[in-house]
């Protein structure tokens, strides 16, 4: 989709979905990006021929079907499409990777072939293909459709023609001369994407402040992708300068239409050839999901990244040597928990790569799961579907790691101690139950009947042991947690309100300021006399 003269998406694609399992159908329906890409949800059906109803009375662009489903199936479906609709792209879904049913699909004609349980970035890869096939299909194949489609194939590093002679005939001829690529992407709250009325308004700003600088622009891969040119090599510097603008702009445009959470940026490195710029473009990318691991920061270049050398070790060692720390309750040097150790260490082996850091704790799920299993302890892990769809759901490293502890909170690998020897057994398995819930609402009462102890008894043997009684501790908990989030991530105050288990904002601001010292917003700024220097600390033993 241009940004450099108006947008040709005027009516995003119609959509059928077809799949008997109702809980799968609701899932693509509503958790996937289908208005970022330009297309709407018109019709889901439970079997192929609900679904053939629906086309004859929905006309859709696309179909995505199951492949096994009573009466009639996905390939039957897709040849009956095909045969009434021929311009009908079809997409089979399906969770058998088996060859035959690929050729068959094949011969019915569909777009692609996608396996379940479905990943993000495939979904999001191939329905971008189709888009630009509908979109060249049904657009005007004007001028500017030709030059967009030309920055493409740069992105893509797929130009065949002479590129001087070319950038000069559709009137990018700055691109000849010093160029760095980047990308903006919103970030969204709750998983919710940006709605098409919404992303035409954003493309709409975005061509007027680019065009009037004279910077070609597009958007393209679910990303503001940016051309920065110039006959001498640009400076960090003015690349940021605009940048911030631009992205000042667009966060306020957000914030109007959708709520946005914020933006990222990620900017490649300067080349003096035309050539380079779908290595800037992978650089630009690579950059950006520096945000996973730095969710306090919003603009990264790529010449500022530190790559790490991978450790002699092997990711299988690391994930051996966690396991067994797991399951012997062992630590680090420096008493550091054995996730912590692992993801600091995974980090390195994967270059901040997030589908490494991803892989590696799935691997790691399931050698957990066969330790456990060895040893004949019980513990509660994630199916492998629901674990990689948690995994690639979290927006930085911070909620990853917290998934990972507060489930190791609950394995109890750990052989448990006589509370008769050790009676403060019941103040830690206390405190590490309101470590693990606190999202959640806490009371003595409950926590007392999950030890089996009165409450009266805990809440004195509580505050014996403490110095604090237990609604103090609680509070003084949450407050440690939202400071931290606060100082470490860009969650707005609210968000980190419901997060530590505030439901009334009014009173998290009062409980935090009663601790800390000062409000929220302003530990934020960090521009403050507070009466001492507060820092988020472990929970006082």
């Amino acid at each position: 989709m241009s940004m450099t003269g108006g947008s040709r998406m005027t009516q995003p694609y119609r959509v059928i979905v077809a799949d008997d399992e109702k809980q799968v159908r609701e899932r693509i329906v509503q958790s996937f990006p289908w208005e970022s890409l330009g297309m709407r949800i018109v019709g889901a059906a439970c079997d192929g021929r609900e679904a053939l109803r629906l086309a004859e009375s929905c006309k859709p662009h696309v179909v995505l079907t199951d492949i096994r489903m009573p009466g009639m199936d996905g390939l039957e479906l897709a040849g009956s499409l095909r045969e009434r609709y021929p311009d009908v792209k079809v997409v089979i879904l399906s969770a058998y990777d088996d060859f035959k049913y690929a050729q068959d699909a094949i011969r019915a004609g569909v777009k692609g072939y996608l396996l379940k349980p479905l990943a993000q970035d495939e979904f999001r890869e191939l329905f971008q293909r189709i888009a630009c096939e509908l979109d060249q299909e049904h657009g005007s194949r004007s001028g500017e459709d030709t030059r967009e489609r030309f920055l493409i194939d740069l992105l893509k590093g797929t130009h065949t023609e002479p590129l001087s002679e070319r950038l000069t005939e559709l009137k990018l001829q700055g691109l000849n001369h010093y160029t760095r690529v980047a990308i903006c992407a919103f970030e969204h709250r709750a998983g919710r994407e940006m709605r098409f009325s919404s992303l035409q308004s954003a493309l709409h700003m975005s061509a007027k402040f680019w065009g009037g600088h004279d910077i070609p622009a597009i958007y393209y891969g679910g990303c503001h992708v940016i051309f920065f040119h110039d006959k001498k090599p640009l400076s960090k510097g003015s690349v940021q300068r605009l940048l911030l603008d631009f992205a000042e702009k667009l966060e306020r445009l957000g914030d109007e239409l959708d709520g946005s959470a914020g933006l990222t940026i990620g900017v490649g490195n300067l080349y003096d050839e035309p050539g380079a710029i779908a290595r800037s473009y992978n650089e630009a990318i690579f950059a950006s999901s520096c945000r996973y691991f730095r969710p306090a920061e919003s603009l990264f270049f790529y010449q500022d990244i530190v790559r790490h050398e991978p450790p002699a070790s092997s990711i299988n060692d690391l994930i051996e040597e966690t396991v067994q720390s797991l399951f012997t309750q062992s630590t680090t040097g420096g008493g550091i928990h054995p996730l912590e150790a692992f993801f600091r260490q995974v980090e390195q082996h994967g270059k901040s790569d997030v589908r490494d850091l991803h892989s590696a704790c799935i691997e790691l799920l399931i050698a957990i799961h066969l330790k456990a299993r060895e040893r004949s302890i019980r513990i509660r892990l994630p199916e492998r579907k629901e674990a990689l769809e948690r995994i690639q759901s979290f927006r930085s490293l911070y909620e990853l790691k917290a998934w990972f502890l507060d489930m190791a909170g609950g394995w109890g690998v750990e052989p448990e101690a006589s509370l008769a020897e050790n009676p403060h057994d019941y103040v830690a398995r206390a405190k590490a139950h309101v470590q693990r819930h606190l999202a959640d609402k806490i009371s003595l009462e409950e926590v007392a009947e999950s030890l089996f102890i009165n409450a009266s008894y805990f809440s004195h043997m509580f505050k014996k042991q403490t110095g604090q009684n237990f609604v103090d501790y609680v509070n003084e908990a949450r407050v440690n947690k939202a400071a931290e989030l606060i100082k470490q991530t860009n969650y707005r105050i609210k968000e980190v309100s419901l997060m530590v288990g505030y439901k009334n904002f009014s009173y998290f601001n009062k409980v935090f300021k009663s601790i800390v010292g000062v409000k929220p917003l302003l530990y934020r700024s960090g521009i403050f006399a507070a009466k001492t220097e507060y820092e988020p600390n472990e929970a006082k033993s």
